[in-house]
């Protein structure tokens, strides 16, 4: 069955045509009048019987009071071609309106509404001015009171629908994205959704052909549409020409009514971070609107809390390992942290699940002292989040905090289930039924299909034992390989690199899983990471990694043999996953190299100098003592991750053969103000690697 909850909102004015009770009247709808509207008395308390048919149209109809309440409606759900409205009416004026059902094959034709009711009576003639059906909503800046608490998505009637249009001038290619209260969705390759909603001409799509003066819209017919909050995306997917900021406009009509325009601006996005913008708006029940100015949303905000730490560990609720927590997520709640208590080593696996509304859901889990362990967005094929196997490194309180994509700028909401459940933990017994030996560290990587995975692990001293150094001089060896160069082993895949018993090296490890082929193998990889350190396990991850992708995760033996774990997570050529504008930034002068350390409670560290757009700088960073691999991050005024590097290129360092060093080499700046330079390492709050290191800015 169909349950439909609506109230009338104002509509376009147009002429209200009088029903006479048991004469037949007949009207038309097409593709610019798309609703009709009747007006009738009742003089005396008595049962209303409405019959409307049609030979061209599948119709829908409402029956409002003279305060605008709905007192029936209906929708010819069987195509019958006829709708009734049957209603007990009290005395007074009573306003119908008659429009085409979503559905319908056709958006044009005639249909004939009998009014049947004795003591109904016609109204006087309607002047020749315009009636409205309703008293018109509020003012566009009259802000209503934000709700105290979330509303289950409903429907409302709005008889001229809704559009919403993006628009831009640069020669660039932007894209427009609406999430509806329902969770339904409208961009470039989702045209159409349930609720009757569609998505226009793809502007510049792929910048095959250049539109002056683009627009997208995503609009949504006449009837009855999802009140609550829908959801404003707009991507810069790439530049058509020049490589240049873009400004842009949002404007959102609803029923007829054009909202307050937002107006907003994008960098271009780089290689590795996405450049989006997030706005929304509300429908509410009784048809107003409420519209939300956004702002940029780059990909490493996915790392950013929600809210400072203490404020997370104050508003925590007890949750414990195997039970179910119910929680929603709505404007003015974008967040809800959990507390539980857990022992070293422990695995968990924690299930971020929407149950209702538009819900994207985001998790976090984080330690006592506010350090992220782990953030997830979407698991594979789903807007949920799930974490698997979540090693615990120490012992004591951890945060699970549950939120959305965009945290407070999203617009998506619903209910959600937190499950925290315990996980498989891997010990060396295990080992000894895959006929291994167990040494004083094991490394074993396992995974599902025939592609192929390097594993690599690099000793306290740097040197790396992997497929090309199967053997290094502290003793560590790579005794399996498993489906080297695409030759699929037999049985499940595996990799494994140990130490013999006797070669315990106190020092910070660091492992590396690399998805380095598909073999034209496209099933999805997951695969299980297990570390142990003297026969116990001290690391188990499964992961789910996409082609080229990095796992990884580091842990300390220390002088006294005892292991500890550090952070694992996939490596990025950003900064998500640490929150750099907490801290505050060295001011470094062009042409004077700055020094710093990295070290196992340092990951990284932030300098600052002021550039000027069109400027060319040459920024360096370089190792001058232990393991360390360095890494640049380079942040522009906009807050817009512009350059990164890793290893820099041989010739552009004048060394010889491959440098773990980092150079951005002659970059044009295109903005005028404050840069942020993030110097860090290979993995940053991942990786193990350690040492000074002189950073240079040249220009």
């Amino acid at each position: 069955g169909v349950c439909l909850m609506i109230a009338l909102v104002a509509v376009q004015a147009q002429s209200v045509e009088t029903l006479v009770a048991g004469e037949p009247t007949t009207s038309t709808l097409d593709l610019t009048t798309v609703a009709r509207f009747f007006q009738f008395e009742v003089a005396e308390a008595s049962d209303v019987e409405i019959t409307i048919t049609s030979e061209d149209l599948v119709l829908a109809a409402a029956l409002n009071d003279a305060d605008g309440n709905t007192v029936a409606q209906a929708i010819d759900l069987g195509s019958t071609g006829m709708t009734t409205l049957i209603a007990t009416a009290e005395p007074g004026t009573y306003s119908l309106v008659v429009f085409v059902a979503r559905g319908s094959e056709n958006a044009e034709g005639s249909f004939e509404v009998v009014l049947n009711d004795g003591d109904a009576q016609a109204t006087e003639e309607p002047t020749s001015e315009p009636v409205e059906a309703t008293p018109t909503p509020a003012a566009a800046d009259e802000t209503p009171e934000p709700s105290s608490e979330w509303t289950t998505p409903t429907q409302i009637l709005l008889a001229n629908g809704i559009e919403v249009r993006l628009s831009w001038t640069a020669a660039v290619d932007l894209g427009l994205e609406v999430r509806d209260p329902v969770g339904n969705t409208l961009y470039f390759d989702s045209r159409t959704s349930p609720v009757g909603g569609s998505f226009g001409f793809d502007a510049n799509g792929l910048c095959e052909v250049i539109t002056e003066n683009p627009t997208e819209t995503a609009s949504w017919v006449p009837g009855f549409l999802p009140t609550g909050s829908y959801e404003i995306l707009v991507f810069y997917y790439q530049a058509c020409d020049q490589s240049v900021p873009a400004a842009f406009t949002i404007d959102v009509t609803v029923d007829g009514q054009a909202q307050p325009t937002i107006e907003g601006a994008l960098s271009p996005p780089n290689s590795d971070v996405d450049s989006v913008y997030l706005a929304s708006f509300d429908i509410d029940p009784d048809g107003s609107v409420q519209v939300y100015d956004g702002d940029f949303y780059p990909d490493t905000s996915l790392g950013f809390l929600p809210a400072p730490v203490n404020e997370l560990i104050d508003e925590a609720q007890p949750i414990a390992v195997d039970e179910v927590a119910a929680g929603v997520i709505y404007r003015e709640q974008p967040y809800q942290s959990y507390v539980f208590q857990g022992v070293a080593n422990d695995v968990v696996n924690i299930s971020l699940e929407a149950t209702s509304g538009n819900l994207d859901t985001l998790v976090q889990v984080m330690d006592a002292s506010g350090t992220l362990l782990q953030v997830v967005d979407d698991a594979a094929g789903t807007t949920n989040s799930i974490i698997n196997n979540l090693r615990l490194p120490n012992s004591g309180q951890y945060y699970v905090i549950a939120t959305r994509y965009g945290k407070e700028l999203g617009g998506t909401e619903g209910e959600y289930t937190l499950t925290l459940a315990s996980g498989v933990q891997f010990t060396s017994t295990d080992l000894t039924a895959l006929n291994l030996p167990v040494g004083d560290i094991s490394v074993l990587l396992t995974w599902n299909n025939s592609t192929d995975l390097q594993l690599l692990v690099r000793d306290p001293v740097g040197d790396s034992v992997y497929d090309d150094a199967a053997q290094i001089n502290s003793g560590g060896q790579l005794l399996l390989n498993g489906n080297v160069q695409c030759v699929r082993a037999e049985g499940t895949p595996t990799s494994y690199i140990y130490w013999p018993q006797g070669f315990l090296r106190a020092g910070i490890y660091e492992v590396d899983v690399w998805f380095q082929s598909t073999c034209n193998d496209a099933t999805a990889v997951e695969f299980t990471l297990t570390i142990l350190v003297n026969g116990q396990p001290l690391v188990q991850e499964v992961r789910r990694p996409t082609l080229d992708q990095h796992f990884v995760v580091n842990f300390t033996v220390g002088p006294d043999g005892q292991p500890s774990a550090g952070q694992g997570g996939f490596v990025v050529d950003n900064a998500t996953g640490i929150d750099y504008t907490s801290e505050v930034p060295v001011a470094i002068t062009f042409n004077t190299p700055a020094t710093g350390t990295i070290a196992p409670d340092n990951a990284f560290d932030v300098y600052t100098f002021d550039g000027s757009a069109g400027q060319t700088v040459t920024i360096s960073m370089n190792a001058i003592s232990q393991t360390l691999d360095t890494k640049l991050l380079l942040i522009a005024p906009s807050g817009i991750q512009v350059a990164e590097n890793d290893d820099a290129d041989p010739l552009l360092a004048n060394t010889n053969g491959r440098t773990t060093n980092s150079l951005i080499a002659s970059y044009t700046l295109q903005e005028t103000g404050p840069y942020t330079i993030i110097a860090t390492r290979y993995g940053i709050q991942f990786g193990g690697t350690i040492g000074a290191y002189r950073v240079l800015v040249e220009g």
